[in-house]
Formats: C-alpha cells, sequence, structure tokens
C-alpha cells in the first residue's frame, strides 16, 4: 500500500514537472510592435554609444574581417560604432512603423560580382550575439548555401547591400576568400525573432551580426525556368509587392456578338460570332 503511495505521488509529480515544463516552452502574445520597437532602438543605440568594435585584417586569413565588440569603460577614448565614419542604415516601413536597421559596410564585395535580392540563397560566414556580448550562433566555415527568404527580416534587408567576393584554389583541395562583402547589423527584435523564444535567444531581443558575403545562388521559387531575382523591376535588391507591374486593363471597351440561322433544302445551318475590343490579353 505504501507502495503504492509512493507511485502515486512519484507520478503526480512528474506529470506536475512536465506541465510546468510544457507552460515554460509557451510562445507568449506578441506585444504591440509600437511599444516594443523604441525599447529595442534606444537599446540598440545605447551599445553604440557604448561600445566600440574591433576588426582583424589578416587578407587571405580565416580570421579576416572578424569583428569583436568591447564596452568601453569609463575613461576610455576608444571611438565608438555611433562615430564610425562608414555606419548608415536603412528605413524599412513595416507593422505601419519606420524600422531603422543600422549597419557599417567594412568592405563592400568584388566590384565586378552580383549582389543578392532578398530571394536568393547566400553562402556566408558569421557571428550572431545579443547586446549583452553572449554569442549565440557562429559560423566560421560555411558549408552551405542559406536562402534568405527562409531566414529572419534583418537578414533580408542587409544582404543585398553587398556583393560577393572572389576565391583562389590553393591546389590542395581548399580554396581562399578574398574581396567578399563584409558588414556588421544591429537588428530590432522584430526583424528577428520578436515573441518566438530560441534555445539561446530570449524573446524581444535585438540582435547583432557580422558577417562575411562570400558567394550567392539565384533562386526559381515558381519553378517557371526564370530566376525569381529578375522579379525585382525597382532595382532595389528586394522582391516586394511594390515590383509587381500594372501593363494594362483586362476589361474590354466593348463586346458584342452576332449568331445566323438558316434552313434550305431540310439542311439547318447556324453561326455565331463574339468579339471583345481595347483590353489586355494575359
Amino acid at each position: 500500500m505504501h507502495t503504492l503511495k509512493r507511485i502515486l505521488v512519484f507520478t503526480f509529480i512528474s506529470i506536475l514537472v512536465i506541465a510546468c515544463r510544457r507552460e515554460d516552452n509557451r510562445v507568449e502574445p506578441p506585444r504591440p510592435f509600437a511599444e516594443q520597437y523604441p525599447v529595442d532602438l534606444a537599446a540598440i543605440e545605447d551599445f553604440l554609444e557604448t561600445h566600440y568594435m574591433e576588426v582583424v585584417n589578416n587578407p587571405g586569413g580565416i580570421d579576416h574581417m572578424d569583428v569583436r565588440f568591447k564596452k568601453i569603460e569609463e575613461g576610455g577614448t576608444q571611438t565608438t560604432i555611433m562615430q564610425h565614419p562608414d555606419l548608415t542604415f536603412r528605413i524599412l516601413e513595416l507593422h505601419d512603423l519606420q524600422y531603422k536597421i543600422y549597419f557599417i559596410p567594412l568592405q563592400p564585395g568584388a566590384a565586378d560580382n552580383p549582389k543578392p535580392t532578398n530571394v536568393d540563397a547566400v553562402f556566408t560566414a558569421y557571428r550572431g550575439t545579443l547586446l549583452d556580448g553572449r554569442v549565440f550562433d557562429y559560423v566560421q566555415t560555411p558549408t552551405m548555401m542559406m536562402r534568405l527568404d527562409l531566414l529572419i527580416r534583418g537578414w533580408r534587408e542587409i544582404f543585398p547591400q553587398f556583393r560577393t567576393g572572389n576565391y583562389v584554389d590553393n591546389g590542395d583541395g581548399s580554396i581562399t576568400f578574398e574581396d567578399f562583402g563584409a558588414g556588421v547589423m544591429f537588428i530590432p527584435s522584430a526583424l528577428g525573432y520578436y515573441n518566438v523564444p530560441q534555445p539561446t535567444i530570449p524573446v524581444y531581443s535585438p540582435l547583432v551580426f557580422s558577417f562575411k558575403l562570400y558567394e550567392m545562388e539565384r533562386i526559381d521559387h515558381d519553378n517557371d525556368g526564370i530566376p525569381s531575382y529578375l522579379e525585382d523591376i525597382d532595382g532595389d535588391g528586394l522582391v516586394t509587392i511594390s515590383d509587381n507591374a500594372i501593363i494594362g486593363n483586362s476589361n474590354p471597351k466593348h463586346t458584342g456578338g452576332m449568331a445566323i440561322n438558316a434552313n434550305a433544302y431540310g439542311f439547318d445551318f447556324s453561326a455565331s460570332f463574339n468579339w471583345s475590343v481595347g483590353n489586355d490579353v494575359y
């Protein structure tokens, strides 16, 4: 009897623990974007005002263009990231807001090479950190293309600002990339994972990425034989609804028809004609 009670108590505790774990993993309802974005922007700009960055200059080395962020100690004289001469930003209109995405182009990429659009795939090395310095993701040697349309919005906005690099065959089965696009981006949480918890990223976390764009691949999303980037009509590197072109009116200006029926020598004849004028054929 005592054994049965212990089993029942253990079972109850186990169920309670499992229930608590499931409760902890639930996605909380999203906060209003208009409330969260000012918080994110203030946190990002504070980071830019209180930190400096070190960039590795080692052409040909795997660590070339690696970036490290450090907080300026009291009395420090380092140049803040906010004062970096190449710091710039893009404005993205989304959620009835204007998101400011800060980024720094460290290398533009090879001048004759293409830029990806937001519907292409990229071959990139990168490091992702939180504003408190914790590294949540790091890829030094990429092994596969990554489709931008399946990644966070911040990446889809910034990677199209850079060109790919070139590579040299070292003769031993390895290659060395050079002249690749490299930069840093500072992403508000709404353009990252927002309220969706990740294993190493708390909800509503602004994200910082340093990255190197080695190569890219054009993707044909609808398998019509035409790469999807060709639908970037306005040439801004982003395939969006603004690239839809109105080429005419499918409604005709005039329509009509005529029918003829006849009978002769025991035979019936009939014919009909229909027309439309003034419409565009799609």
